[in-house]
């Protein structure tokens, strides 16, 4: 399923770990922990990008387009 929220809107560069919780399903603890684990096996995978801001301490989801696409790390500046 969280495959499919990052194909469905292929134009977006940049998610918040937030809206991607809320997009998978209701905002409880165990929602929070599916979210977060997904994320971790798509990180692994090397289908997604993960980054945390130092000062806000939010994190940020880049979908990977293919395994050289370079151009994604000009995502990470916008906010």
């Amino acid at each position: 399923e969280m495959v499919d929220i990052f194909t469905a809107d292929g134009s977006r560069e940049l998610f918040s770990f937030a809206e991607l919780v809320d997009k998978f399903g209701p905002r409880t603890r165990r929602g929070v922990i599916v979210c977060f684990l997904s994320m971790l096996e798509m990180a692994r995978l090397r289908l997604i990008h993960l980054r945390q801001d130092s000062e806000t301490l939010a994190i940020s989801v880049a979908p990977r387009h293919s395994p050289t696409d370079r151009r994604r790390r000009g995502a990470w500046k916008q906010k």
